[in-house]
């Protein structure tokens, strides 16, 4: 991984509440401009690895005022973008619950972050709060969104099926929390219909 982004991911262990902040939204614009730059390719062709001219086409919001030209003027790889996943997975599973992470989490597209997201309910559920757990259903109700032909992909089907949520989200339907629970009763009645 490149010194910035190793610096960046660092960061997100940061005991300063403003740095661990700070790093990740910086993390989850970066991951979100991958995301932005993945869609835009494959709907146009275009590519601005190639072509910086091109580059407001492929991203058009403006990243200026909150990232730093060195994080600005980078590009993540699929690669980097799963190792930074990668990272964010071990840190949450290591540590206690993190909204603004798992929010993170689901700037990536569903082939990179649906499995972190299901390990996180399946394995990790008892280290959510209320708030962490509601931000894990909507990361999941994003990644359930179907494709252009309507449908969700065999491979993101697969990885349901090897990590089911319906344990977790039946959990959650019943939380004394009304946001969670009306959000994890939404998500799972559409886990239902979609698979």
């Amino acid at each position: 991984m490149r010194k910035e982004l190793e610096d960046l991911v660092g960061n997100l262990k940061a005991l300063e509440d403003a740095k661990r902040m700070e790093a990740q939204l910086q993390v989850a614009m970066l991951l979100e401009r991958h995301f932005i730059r993945v869609l835009t390719i494959a709907k146009t062709g275009l590519d601005n690895r190639d072509d910086k001219s091109i580059s407001s086409q492929i991203v058009p919001y403006d990243y200026g005022p909150d990232l730093p030209p060195e994080l600005l003027s980078l590009e993540l790889s699929d690669d980097e973008a799963k190792e930074i996943v990668g990272r964010m997975f071990q840190l949450l599973a290591s540590s206690e619950a993190n909204p603004s992470l798992i929010w993170a989490l689901g700037k990536v597209p569903a082939r990179i972050g649906l499995e972190p997201i299901l390990g996180i309910m399946t394995t990790y559920s008892d280290k959510l709060d209320d708030l962490s757990a509601c931000q894990a259903v909507y990361v999941l109700e994003n990644y359930l969104s179907p494709g252009a032909d309507g449908k969700i992909s065999s491979e993101l089907k697969t990885i349901i099926a090897q990590k089911d949520p319906t344990r977790f989200l039946a959990k959650s339907s019943s939380s004394a929390n009304s946001r969670l629970s009306t959000s994890a009763q939404r998500v799972l009645k559409k886990l239902q219909e979609r698979l």
